[in-house]
């Protein structure tokens, strides 16, 4: 029953997301460009995807240092990141859609620094990040590898990438996708693990990678 509950909650957030449709290219600041109705969208993921963020958040502060700097790649309405914060983190995310950004600036104030940005283009200088994570994003990427290049340029030396992301074929409103471990050494990481995430209950329906930079500490 659970395995069915979250299939027709994918579903109706796939329609959230389906429901942008066509329009001008002046939106409201309660609408996005990418995801129709980011409050909608919000409150679903909230109800669906809300112990999924809890079971990531406390992965990444088991990871983490006390009080690193973290980049949240498609940080979407902000759910993990205010999780992360809440953890002692600090947080930097961004997000392709501005409506999706201004909804998690509403959640989370000044308590992280949330951006509209591409993932091939990200506004941050070299090294920057000790730790790099994304949740459910990856599969929407034009170019994960070119994305994750991007990634590895922000990343500091000694730092790790940490995704979670669809399986193959795993889900329903998204085109074909390999995983995220097959795009990693395109982009000059190095793949440590790639392993099924159990989510949800029993169901492994993710993916989830750890890779660092080529030429660093292959133990980082």
């Amino acid at each position: 029953m659970r395995r069915i509950a979250v299939v027709l909650g994918v579903a109706a957030v796939g329609a959230a997301v389906l429901a942008r449709r066509a329009r001008p290219s002046t939106v409201r600041p309660d609408e996005g460009l990418i995801v129709g109705i980011p409050a909608v969208y919000d409150r679903l993921a909230s109800w669906f995807l809300g112990p999924l963020h809890d079971a990531i958040a406390d992965e990444v502060a088991a990871l983490a240092d006390p009080g690193a700097h973290v980049l949240d790649v498609g940080c979407g309405p902000g759910q993990l990141a205010e999780r992360l914060v809440a953890r002692g983190l600090r947080v930097t995310g961004v997000d392709l859609d501005p409506g999706m950004v201004a909804r998690g600036r509403s959640r989370l104030g000044d308590r992280a620094a949330l951006h509209a940005a591409d993932v091939t283009a990200l506004p941050f200088p070299d090294g920057t990040f000790p730790l790099v994570i994304s949740t459910l994003s990856m599969h929407h990427w034009t170019d994960p590898a070119a994305g994750l290049a991007e990634v590895r340029r922000v990343l500091h030396p000694a730092g790790r990438v940490v995704i979670w992301d669809l399986a193959d074929g795993a889900l329903p409103f998204h085109t074909r996708f390999a995983g995220p471990g097959p795009h990693i050494t395109r982009s000059g990481l190095t793949l440590l693990t790639d392993r099924p995430f159990r989510w949800p209950g029993p169901v492994a329906a993710l993916r989830r990678v750890d890779a660092v930079h080529a030429d660093g500490p292959s133990g980082a």
